[in-house]
């Protein structure tokens, strides 16, 4: 019923999860991948490949479409921040928003939290700041915990996850390449970390994923609220079945009687 994207920013590529989500946060992989480029310019055609892929209307079982609600991108790395901040600055009208994930010593964080309008001017003259945006900090070290305790839940139901069939096989070792292991500077607290030498990618969209999901607040939506989701799909869809029908049939209706036809449909 919502879809977001997490997108984590390499030298030379994009990659990104578009994940659907539904009651209790039970969630589906629709896409796993990447973008070759070079995002470090943000004149680069993979940013425009981006927005193809954000833009792309996502079906659903019942024939319906959904469309992309959050993003969340990476924004951690010094040598690509510039032109995640001018990709974003121009899209956070649609929820596309700059991420970093917080401190290792940030393991309270909460996975979304809406950046502080601070009075310290000092933040004002930000990198970020001089783009006209805010740095989203994520709780990764929850986010990843909340993971890991779903991967091991099987079968339908809230927090369930689940992947289609064809996905990439470097996936699953990906989402697994971190581990619970001792601070490397407070050993009683476990901390999670990449295992030397793996790559992580999978994990790190699935956290950015997850973080723009808890933006539009899938944890906190009630049933009721999940209803209406579903009818205003479902609403959706009839309104383009009947326009479609419409159309295939516009060789028996003179042009007056189909532009009035359509102006009754746009007015639902």
């Amino acid at each position: 019923l919502l879809v977001t994207v997490g997108v984590d920013v390499q030298g030379d590529r994009l990659a990104l999860t578009i994940i659907g989500w539904g009651r209790g946060e039970e969630s589906w992989r629709d896409y796993w991948g990447e973008l070759q480029g070079n995002p470090i310019d943000a004149h680069d055609p993979v940013w425009q490949e981006l927005d193809r892929v954000i833009a792309q209307p996502i079906p659903t079982a019942g024939g319906a479409f959904l469309a992309v609600s959050g993003v969340s991108i990476d924004s951690s790395d010094g040598n690509t921040s510039d032109a995640v901040y001018t990709y974003v600055r121009d899209r956070q009208r649609f929820n596309i928003m700059a991420i970093k994930g917080a401190s290792i010593d940030s393991r309270d964080k909460e996975i979304f939290t809406k950046p502080a309008q601070s009075v310290d001017t000092s933040q004002d003259n930000t990198k970020a700041a001089k783009y006209g945006l805010r740095v989203h900090i994520v709780g990764t070290h929850k986010a990843k915990t909340l993971i890991d305790g779903r991967l091991r839940l099987k079968g339908a139901g809230p927090g369930r996850m689940h992947w289609y069939s064809e996905i990439r096989s470097d996936y699953y070792e990906q989402l697994t390449n971190e581990v619970l292991a001792p601070h490397p500077r407070n050993p009683s607290k476990m901390v999670w970390q990449k295992k030397a030498g793996r790559r992580n990618e999978a994990l790190d969209c699935e956290v950015y994923a997850l973080h723009a999901a808890r933006s539009l607040k899938t944890h906190l939506l009630r049933d009721h609220e999940w209803d209406v989701l579903e009818q205003q799909l479902l609403a959706a869809k009839d309104a383009h079945d009947e326009l479609a029908g419409a159309l295939a049939q516009s060789r028996q209706f003179s042009a007056e009687d189909l532009d009035e036809r359509l102006r009754d449909l746009e007015k639902r």
